[in-house]
Parts: structure tokens; C-alpha cells; sequence
């Protein structure tokens, strides 16, 4: 081999991170890599269509030239424990904040970190706050390897321990110091531009002139350069991926008045466009901030105010009582049934954990924990009572991080949101096509005014007032929502509700009370005892038909259950004072002969070690207001009844449901969840009203799922909103108020393009100047906030 080939493969630099390869043994596609690590991330992103990271710039996975960092502090068990979110001996989680993410290609391959380590179950990244969060396998890989894995790939995690119990945020201060250079160039520039506003022949000499223009050029430049960066870089990547966005029309004009000024005052042809470029940059910035500010607004009022309606049983002064989740504090202790979520880190004090973690980790296997083990926020108890002493007061933020975490919510689709990106799709290159034509048309006839008109005509159009609409009229309705009772997992899903046509309903838990009911019990005569084992029983579960059992059963000795297990729509049973007791359906309990008359009511069936007793019959309660809902909602909407009860309430229903045949009995969860899909396929658009418990398939497969909450922590992180259970009457309002927000969304889409339409005219004829342009821009985005957030508001007073 001679020299010259030898000195190439030296010089052979990895497709990925740009170090030098040794040989060129591995390679993929006539690329070659230093290592297999960068060759699998090649084939991350070569296999998710995504190469478009690599032409955002050279070696986007360039390693430091920096040492790096030392990680080893993160096998330190302290440091360990206050970093991690989630731990259990089996699987961590822990979330990192990634400030070198910067396009869609970084989203796919840090979502793909379980090909690189089999040790990583999943990572999702939230790309606003340049955050991962990766869960992982503890004896497969540690918490320093993760973030070695990280670093390795071209995004080193930033790690504050000063940051790490979240008692501090970091605040991004990079647009105050930009509206503050280009507030200064603006000023300055006006300034020093006064003598051409009046007429700088007659004032001013030669050689002023020229020197007041290098100068507002040389104040210009950081304005430009840095203040309209976040244009200019976001239209960059979007032409690099082939896509015109919103603010091309915008760094366009920048360019237009920035080049067009450079050329005049190096020619000495004309003073230039600065004060219009620095004030355009401005202008934009400050309307960015107070959109910025509204929005942060809006979200904190969301977090602060989207707890639950729901509360966990807890232990004070020796008695059991009902507290708001937000409400407890490090010591107390509260009791979680079968079936209830865990709201926040704690340790068992007494009770045997089976705890499904699924909703945190993806894992549906239930670990087995005993007293003295610690449990986490968001695992589910599969098994008896516990009792837990809490470690750490719940916030609402924490609450709704983990209704909304994607590892089990479904994917939710706007369909309005869709038309807001076409609108913005095909006005961008109208805009463009719009400004070349009146430039070219200018210049033939009036050149002084080409470069005025094509840069207002650029900036006037500006089609970001559409994408302001949406977020901020539902926005503002979700916390209006929220307020009333009516608690929406995203703003976007609001026209989900609006949308919808068939309405579904549950009946037991949902439309019938769960702590008014009238029992009574046919049967074999239960003992005192007996009575007692019942209701040590009905205790463990959230069913509401053992909720209504438990009340009528109260103040009686309460013994310990072992080898308890519940079956959906079947029964539960347990061992009590070494008896075997179960409650449930007829075939569940053993019973043979069941009379015709049982079914005038809900029932719940018993036996004690394979002998039947008998049954308790539960007559319903509905809730109050529930027969004016139903016959409001008929006028608009189809309605359907689905329970897993007998028909025994069926006439009394059949006088408020307009189609008997959309009532059903008798239904198992999955039969909820086939006849949901059903009504689908026919092209409908189905809204569920269920109790969260039986009912979550249906609620997932439903458009737009609705758990209704008591004061109990059941809540299921399938549905897209939850309803108190005391404003279910009010729900025929909160989906007419949805609708009323849709019509307000699009009477600002009217508004817009009024302004638009407007605002271009005047930029045709060249009587608008880009300094007008840019204050006119953020000021009509500013009234199409004021507008939607006022008009949702007013309309939710009606509520």
C-alpha cells in the first residue's frame, strides 16, 4: 500500500462524531465509523428516515474536546436516590435535562436508546423542556452507564445535585437579553436616523452622515444576528428539511432589509432600512414575551388548580377519614384498597403489596412488597389493604405528570389542531409568492418602494396569529373546566368532546350513587360473625356495588383478609378467620337456583368455604339531577347505556332513553370495549361516561373517555377527563361550552384572516413601512389572545 493511501485512511474522519478512524473495518453505506457505538446510532437514525441530523451541521455528534466529564459521583447511593424518580431493586427511572437537543432526529434517537443498551426498557423526551426520561433495569445497567450512554451518543446530560429535589428551576433568560439588544440598537438608531427623518441634507454634513451610518450599521448587526436568531436558525432547519414554517416569511424580510441596507450605505446610494430592521426585531420579541407570559400564565393556573376531586383514606386520631390528595403530608397515614392508585412515595406499615407499576414503567408484572418496603407514586395495590405512612407531600403537578405520562395515556389526535397546519402550510408560500410578485412590480415602477413593500407584505402576513388561536382559547377553557369540576387531560382533546355524537354511559358507579342505596338480604340467616367477615371484605374493594354493601354493613368488627383477588364484573374473595369468603355474581358465589324476583335489584351473592348463603339486594340511587341530563342530551346526541348489572332497573330507564334497543345488561368489560369499537366502525364519534374501574378498555377505545370520581382514589389514567361525580348533572353544559369554544376559535380564524387580508392590502401599495408592519404583527396576535381568553371566559360564567 503506498503512502498517499495510507495517509487517507489516517485522515478518515467518523460520519458521526467526526474522530478519526483507526481503519476502515467498520463501516455501513461507504461510511465509515471509530467504533460500533456511532455505527448504531447511524442506523438509529438511517432506520427512522431521520439523516436529516446530519446535514443540520458538520458532525452534529461531535464529542467534546473538553475531558469527559467524570460520572462516578453518580454510583454514590445518597446522590443516586435524589436523582432517581422511580426505584424499586428492578427498574429506575430517572429524567435528565439534554441541552444540546435541537431537532426532530435528536427526539428519535433518544427514544431509541433501548437499541443501544438492552438494560434500557424506554426513554421519552420532552422536547419544550430539552429533558429524557429513561427507564432502565438496575442489573443490567446503573444510573452512571445511562448517562455514559448519553454523553457517548453526543448528549452529555447537564446534572445540578444543587437541582435534583426540584426546589429549583432553571429560568432561560436568552429572550430578555434579546428584546434588550435589539431595544437598544432600535433606540439608538432612531436616534442617530432623526437628521434623514428631517431632511439630512439641510442638516447634517457629508461626512456626519456617513459616520451616524456605519454606525446604526454596526448597532444593527447584533440585533439582527442575535436578537432575530430563533427566526433565522428555525427557518434555516425548516428549508433544510424541506418545509416553508411560519417564520420564513419573516427572516426573509430580515434579510431583505439588512442586505438591502448593507448595499446602500457601503454604495453611499441611501441611508438603508436599519431603523425598520432593529424595530421589526423589537417589536417581534416583545410580542413574543407577552404571548410567552400569557401562555406560562395559563399553564401554571392549569397545574395549580387540575388536582383531582378525589381523596385516599387516611388515619387521624384514630379514625378513618376522607383526604384530599393535596392534602397529605409527610407522616400521615392513609389506606389503599384493591385497585387504588398509590399518590405518593411511601412504606408500608402494614399489609402485603402485589404493586402493578405499569403506569409508571411500562411493566404490568406485580412486584410483591412487605412492611418496612417503600412504594412509589402511581403503582396500583393488586391486593388487600394496605397501610402506608406517607414520605413526601403530593403536589398537583406531580399528579398530573402522571395522568398525562405517555407510557399508558392514548395518543390523542385534534382534529381542528390539523386544520391550523394546513392553514399554515399553504399561506406561507402564498405569502412568499405574493411578496416576489409585488417586489418585481415595484421595482419596475417605483424602485424606492419595492423593498418597503415586499418586507411589510412578508411581515403584515405573517400566518402565526392562526397557530395562537387554539392553544390559548383551550387553554383557557381547560382551567375554566377545570374549575367546574371538569378536570381535561390536554387542552387540544376539547375539541374531541365537541365533536363527539354517541354518547356512552355506564350505569353502576356512574350514574348511580355509590353511598345511598337501599339493601336488604334473602337468604340463609348470617351470624354475626359471618356478617363481620362480609364486611371485612367489601373493605378491600372500590366496586360500587361493595362500596354500597360496606356503608349498610358499618361499625362492625373488622378482621384481616389474606389471599384476597378480584375479578372485573366476576366478584372478590379472600381468607378471613381461615374461612373462605365470596361476593359476587350467582355462577361466582356457587349459587344454583337463583328466583326470578332477585332480579328486581342489583345484587351480590355469597358464600362462606364453598356453602352458598344467599344474596344482598342493592337497590340503586341515581344521582341527582341524572333524568334532566339524560333528556337534555337526547335532543343532540345518541344515547347508549351499557352495565354490567342485571336488567332489573331496565323499565324504569326505558321511560328516559329514547332507543330501548341502545340499552344493554349483563355486559363484561370486554363486551364494553367490542361494543365501543362497534359504534366506531359505523362512523361515529363516541364519547364514554364510565367509573374508571371495569370500565377502562372502554374508555381507551372510546373518542373521548369521561371517569366519574368520588371522594376515593380510583381514578383511571385511560380517560381523557375526569368528572366530580357531584357535577355529572352539569354535563350536557360542559360539552355545549366545548362546542362554543370551537365556534370562538373559529370566529378568530375569521378575524385573522380579515387581518391579513387587510394588512396586505395597505403592503401592496407600499403605504405601509416594515416599521408599522413588525408593531402591527405581535399587536393582532396580542388581540386574538385577549380576544379567545375573554370569550372563553365569559361564555364558562354561564356555566
Amino acid at each position: 500500500m503506498d503512502t498517499t493511501s495510507l495517509k487517507a485512511i489516517e485522515e478518515k474522519k467518523c460520519y458521526h462524531c467526526g474522530d478519526d478512524c483507526k481503519d476502515q473495518s467498520i463501516s455501513l453505506d461507504s461510511k465509515f465509523f471509530c467504533c460500533q457505538g456511532c455505527k448504531a446510532v447511524y442506523e438509529i437514525l438511517n432506520t427512522g428516515n431521520a439523516c436529516e441530523y446530519y446535514q443540520l451541521q458538520e458532525n452534529p455528534g461531535v464529542k467534546s474536546n473538553q475531558p469527559s466529564q467524570d460520572l462516578s459521583f453518580l454510583d454514590d447511593d445518597g446522590i443516586r436516590q435524589k436523582l432517581l424518580s422511580f426505584y424499586d431493586g428492578t427498574i429506575s427511572r430517572v429524567t435528565f435535562y439534554i441541552p444540546s437537543v435541537h431537532c426532530s432526529s435528536c427526539i428519535w434517537l433518544l427514544e431509541n436508546l433501548s437499541r443501544l443498551h438492552a438494560g434500557i426498557i424506554h426513554s421519552r423526551i420532552n422536547f419544550i423542556r430539552k429533558e429524557v426520561t429513561v427507564t432502565f433495569k438496575e442489573q443490567e445497567v446503573s444510573l452512571r452507564e445511562v448517562a455514559e450512554l448519553l454523553g457517548k451518543v453526543g448528549y452529555m446530560p447537564l446534572i445540578n445535585l444543587e437541582h435534583a429535589d426540584g426546589s429549583k428551576k432553571k429560568i432561560d433568560r436568552s429572550l430578555y437579553y434579546k428584546i434588550g439588544v435589539a431595544g437598544f440598537s432600535f433606540g439608538n438608531i432612531m436616534m442617530l436616523a432623526l437628521p434623514e427623518y428631517l431632511d439630512g441634507q439641510a442638516v447634517m454634513e457629508d461626512s456626519l452622515k456617513k459616520y451616524f451610518s456605519y454606525l446604526s450599521l454596526l448597532l444593527a448587526v447584533p440585533a439582527f444576528v442575535y436578537g432575530g436568531s430563533d427566526y433565522l436558525v428555525n427557518s434555516w432547519r425548516g428549508l433544510k428539511k424541506r418545509i416553508l414554517n411560519i417564520e420564513i416569511p419573516i427572516a426573509l424580510s430580515m434579510f431583505a432589509l439588512f442586505f438591502k441596507s448593507v448595499y446602500e450605505i457601503l454604495s453611499h446610494t441611501g441611508a438603508g432600512y436599519l431603523d425598520s430592521l432593529s424595530g421589526l426585531v423589537f417589536f417581534l420579541l416583545v410580542g413574543k414575551w407577552f404571548q410567552a407570559r400569557t401562555y406560562e400564565a395559563l399553564s401554571f393556573d392549569r397545574d395549580f388548580r387540575s388536582y383531582f376531586p378525589v381523596a385516599v383514606k387516611g388515619i387521624r386520631d384514630g379514625k378513618e377519614v376522607n383526604i384530599a390528595v393535596t392534602d397529605l403530608k409527610s407522616g400521615d397515614h392513609i389506606r389503599i384498597r384493591s385497585n387504588e392508585l398509590i399518590p405518593s412515595d411511601a412504606v408500608i406499615r402494614s399489609g402485603k403489596g402485589s404493586i402493578d407499576y405499569s403506569f409508571v414503567t411500562g411493566e404490568s408484572r406485580p412486584v410483591t412488597k412487605y412492611e418496612g418496603d417503600k412504594v412509589f407514586a402511581g403503582g396500583r395495590q393488586k391486593g388487600a389493604i394496605l397501610e402506608l405512612e406517607v414520605l413526601k407531600e403530593v403536589s398537583a403537578s406531580q399528579i398530573t405528570e402522571l395522568w398525562n405520562d405517555e407510557a399508558f395515556a392514548k395518543p390523542s389526535v385534534s382534529k381542528i389542531s390539523g386544520i391550523t397546519d394546513k392553514v399554515s402550510y399553504y399561506f406561507t408560500p402564498a405569502v412568499l409568492l405574493t411578496g416576489v410578485a409585488v417586489y418585481l412590480f415595484w421595482t419596475l415602477t417605483d424602485p424606492s418602494l419595492a423593498m418597503h413593500a415586499l418586507a411589510s407584505v412578508f411581515i403584515v402576513a405573517c400566518p402565526c396569529i392562526f397557530a395562537l388561536a387554539i392553544p390559548f382559547a383551550f387553554g383557557n377553557s381547560m382551567n375554566t373546566l377545570g374549575n367546574r369540576g371538569f378536570y381535561l387531560r390536554k387542552p387540544d382533546l376539547l375539541a374531541n368532546l365537541a365533536k363527539a355524537d354517541t354518547i356512552v354511559f355506564d350505569k353502576t358507579g356512574t350514574l348511580t350513587r355509590t353511598d345511598v342505596s337501599e339493601v336488604t338480604y334473602e337468604g340463609k340467616p348470617l351470624s354475626e360473625e359471618e356478617l363481620a367477615m362480609v364486611y371485612s371484605l367489601t373493605e378491600q374493594s372500590t366496586h360500587p356495588l361493595s362500596e354500597a354493601l360496606y356503608s349498610h354493613l358499618q361499625d362492625r368488627k373488622s378482621y384481616v383478609i389474606s389471599e384476597f383477588r378480584e375479578e372485573a364484573s366476576e366478584g372478590i374473595t379472600g381468607k378471613c378467620n381461615k374461612h373462605i369468603v365470596v361476593l359476587g355474581s350467582a355462577k361466582f358465589a356457587g349459587a344454583k337456583d337463583v328466583s326470578d324476583c332477585i332480579r328486581k335489584s342489583s345484587q351480590v351473592h355469597v358464600s362462606i368455604d364453598g356453602d352458598y348463603k344467599g344474596v344482598f339486594l342493592i337497590k340503586n340511587k341515581y344521582r341527582k339531577g341524572f333524568d334532566e341530563m339524560i333528556v337534555s342530551l337526547e335532543k343532540d346526541y345518541n344515547l347508549h347505556l351499557l352495565s354490567g348489572d342485571n336488567e332489573s332497573e331496565k323499565p324504569y330507564l326505558q321511560t328516559l332513553f329514547r332507543d330501548p334497543d341502545n340499552l344493554h345488561f349483563d355486559m363484561k368489560p370486554a363486551d364494553k370495549l367490542n361494543y365501543i369499537k362497534a359504534l366506531k366502525k359505523k362512523g361515529h364519534t363516541v364519547m364514554m361516561i364510565g367509573d374508571g374501574l371495569n370500565d377502562a378498555g372502554a374508555l381507551k377505545a372510546a373518542d373521548f373517555g369521561i371517569s366519574i370520581s368520588d371522594n376515593v382514589y380510583n381514578f383511571s389514567p385511560a380517560c381523557d377527563a375526569i368528572l366530580d361525580s357531584r357535577k355529572l348533572s352539569r354535563l350536557h353544559r360542559y360539552v355545549r361550552y366545548a362546542r362554543q369554544c370551537l365556534t370562538i376559535v373559529w370566529i378568530a380564524f375569521v378575524l385573522s384572516l380579515v387581518y391579513n387580508f387587510t394588512g396586505l392590502g395597505f403592503a401592496v401599495q407600499g403605504i405601509l413601512s416594515p416599521l408599522i408592519a413588525a408593531i402591527l404583527m405581535p399587536s393582532s396576535a396580542i388581540l386574538i389572545v385577549c380576544y379567545v381568553t375573554w370569550a372563553t371566559s365569559l361564555k364558562g360564567r354561564k356555566l
